[in-house]
């Protein structure tokens, strides 16, 4: 009886605790997280928030985020936010991205040129973004041009999340921020990768063989 009561127990603490776990944790970040350019060449990295649920049942209403990078490597040409949070001709959304401090520089950097606020809140409802995003949604798109990035070095670019909330204006918490790297070199594929790459070649001249 002693045993049947602990099993009861138990199972009613670990529905408890699964319970109030969250299905899936979102993430924003920077994509893609590895890229390979160089000196004079031009990168585009997009803001993309990611494990929305599938059927969706978290929506992005509102993000205010920091993108930093070494301007001494990176300058930013230009940046523009996607349809996510819905149309800027129908006013749907109300851009917070600050001004800079002149207007000969791009709205949100900083006066050391070393970051980027992006800043949004929609006036959709969570039925009408569902309806703009999906598990994987590009939020904005940013454009660089590479001005010293030589052979054998890289540079990242950071993401500081600021405030992230859903379609009903909620705070979400756990958050996973994802940054992102520039790199001139193109990694190795792994010994497993060649090993298998080998048998894959091998395979025809096996076949032969038993013919």
């Amino acid at each position: 009886m002693k045993r049947t009561i602990k099993i009861m127990l138990f199972s009613i603490t670990v529905l408890v605790a699964t319970a109030s776990l969250p299905v899936h944790a979102a993430f924003i970040g920077l994509s893609p997280s590895v890229q390979v350019s160089g000196t004079g060449q031009v990168v585009t990295i997009d803001l993309i928030a990611g494990d929305l649920g599938d059927p969706i049942d978290t929506t992005i209403g509102l993000f205010d985020v920091d993108v930093s990078f070494d301007n001494t490597v990176l300058s930013l040409v230009s940046f523009n936010y996607s349809d996510a949070l819905g149309s800027v001709i129908s006013n749907d959304f109300f851009d917070f991205t600050a001004d800079a401090y002149t207007d000969e520089t791009i709205s949100g950097l900083n006066a050391a040129g070393t970051s980027i606020n992006l800043n949004l809140f929609s006036f959709l409802f969570s039925g009408d973004l569902e309806l703009l995003q999906s598990t994987v949604t590009t939020l904005a798109s940013l454009t660089f041009n590479v001005i010293d990035l030589e052979m054998g070095e890289f540079t990242d670019l950071d993401l500081t999340v600021l405030l992230l909330g859903d379609g009903q204006g909620n705070d979400l918490s756990g958050i996973d921020a994802r940054g992102a790297r520039i790199t001139t070199e193109v990694s190795a594929p792994s010994s497993g990768i060649i090993f298998l790459m080998m048998i894959i070649a091998l395979t025809p001249l096996v076949r032969q063989t038993k013919r």
